[in-house]
């Protein structure tokens, strides 16, 4: 990490966020679906949140209100034609992560009914236990199982909805989870059972979704940020030492990735993470990874607003296809919220030293 880099310039941060939403914007049609993901809820979960914190609340209600009355099925569960999403991954690996987000979103958008009828619902999937949010329905996910990522994004869900003791219970899953890692210097086991057993993947393809090599490129290194960002979020509210301590382990299995170590990591989780540890603990360390990776994460971005699929920095132009607009307009939305982040962070001084 470069110790002199300088953060973005706050009006770099605006025209992305504006670049950024604006494409997200133009993907709404007036019944609020979303073009090419009009019945997928990939499109939906992120988007919605982006829309509401960038200020397009039209657009945001008008989705929102598709979402709940197009995407549930019979049960309540948000789904479409008997699907979680066209995704197959997602589905089987992301589906109560999913809604967490959808939650917040709703939150945001004050349709309070909707968000706290999804948290109760997550909450329900909740172990007594140790805290940790099943990663999704059998129907989707298969044989139950407790991940960091659902950890974290139910998690945060049930602090917005005021479901204080649930967000508690998931932040104890994501401490308890560092002291029943099989190998913290070769990786970050992400998957566990009601018992604590680490969980192996059935399907080597979908690894990355089970554990996370610290000597690999290309890793989830989200599951690590989010659970990270979380910790300190809860924190906020806690005081619980414990909470921020576990999220600087957290930070530190990012931290030894071959991507921050040689400065190109360009993961939004892992700047608003860093940025958060920033303000938990007024350490230089996190002040410097939140402007090289803000830096990075501006240049994944494409000329209309559209952000890249992670790789080498300077995202071009997808290809003109709808084929994938739900993962399009999935990361484009999340790196915009993100970017949103990042200017926050940047106006209440957070990427500011002593030496600006």
């Amino acid at each position: 990490m470069s110790i002199g880099e300088r953060a973005p310039e706050p009006a770099s941060l605006r025209r992305s966020v504006e670049l950024g939403i604006g494409w997200v914007e133009a993907q709404v049609q007036p019944d609020g679906s979303f073009v090419g993901s009009e019945h997928d809820l990939a499109g939906y979960y992120k988007s919605i949140l982006a829309l509401a914190v960038c200020g397009r609340l039209e657009s945001a209600a008008r989705s929102r209100r598709f979402l709940r009355t197009h995407l549930r099925g019979p049960d309540g569960e948000l789904s479409s034609g008997g699907a979680k999403t066209g995704i197959e991954r997602m589905a089987r690996n992301l589906a109560n992560y999913m809604d967490g987000w959808v939650v917040i979103g709703a939150w945001m958008l004050e349709d309070f009914e909707f968000a706290d009828e999804v948290a109760r619902r997550l909450v329900e999937a909740q172990n007594e236990s140790h805290g940790g949010i099943l990663t999704g329905p059998e129907r989707w996910a298969g044989l139950p199982r407790y991940d960091l990522a659902t950890a974290a994004s139910c998690g945060r869900a049930f602090l917005f909805c005021g479901r204080r003791d649930a967000a508690c219970a998931a932040g104890e899953f994501l401490v308890e989870a560092l002291d029943h890692q099989v190998a913290p210097d070769q990786r970050l086991d992400l998957v566990f059972d009601a018992g604590w057993r680490v969980v192996d993947t059935p399907d080597q393809s979908e690894r990355t979704y089970y554990r996370f090599e610290l000597l690999r490129r290309g890793e989830k290194v989200w599951f690590p940020a989010f659970s990270c960002a979380f910790l300190c979020e809860l924190y906020q509210v806690t005081r619980d030492t414990r909470h921020l301590s576990a999220a600087e382990r957290y930070y530190g299995f990012v931290e030894r990735t071959p991507e921050f170590r040689d400065g190109t990591i360009a993961n939004g989780k892992s700047g608003w993470s860093a940025g958060l540890l920033a303000c938990a603990t007024g350490l230089d360390e996190y002040r410097l990874a939140l402007r090289q990776i803000a830096r990075n994460v501006l240049g994944r971005q494409a000329q209309d607003g559209e952000f890249g699929a992670a790789g080498a920095l300077g995202a071009s132009a997808p290809a003109a296809s709808t084929a994938d607009m739900p993962r399009r307009l999935e990361r484009t939305a999340e790196f915009t919220t993100w970017t949103a982040e990042f200017l926050r962070m940047s106006a209440a001084g957070v990427m500011d030293d002593d030496g600006d």
